[in-house]
């Protein structure tokens, strides 16, 4: 499973995750914890992602604040994906 991170959007600080497992995939907002698009993962893989969203909210946040929003929408990042050193628009982490 893939996780994609925005940069940090607003003055409250809200970052969207979403989570790619082949052809699912989800997308939640921190801090707000809520989920704003769910296709094809069920309930209780809902609430697991949700958990993991909450439990590593501090990581994302971080990784966030070095995510420049603008060079993203352009194709560039502010980190690069290690193992294929291409820009992402977000930073990907392997979730198992």
């Amino acid at each position: 499973m893939e996780l994609k991170i925005s940069g940090i959007m607003d003055k409250n600080r809200t970052i969207y995750l979403e989570y790619i497992d082949g052809d699912r995939s989800a997308e939640i907002i921190i801090p707000d914890y809520k989920l704003i698009r769910n296709d094809g993962f069920s309930k209780e893989e809902i609430e697991g992602l949700m958990q993991y969203s909450r439990d590593n909210s501090l990581e994302f946040f971080n990784r966030a604040k070095k995510i420049n929003p603008m060079t993203a929408f352009l194709g560039k990042s502010g980190e690069d994906d290690k193992k294929s050193k291409k820009p992402t628009d977000g930073v990907v982490i392997k979730k198992q």
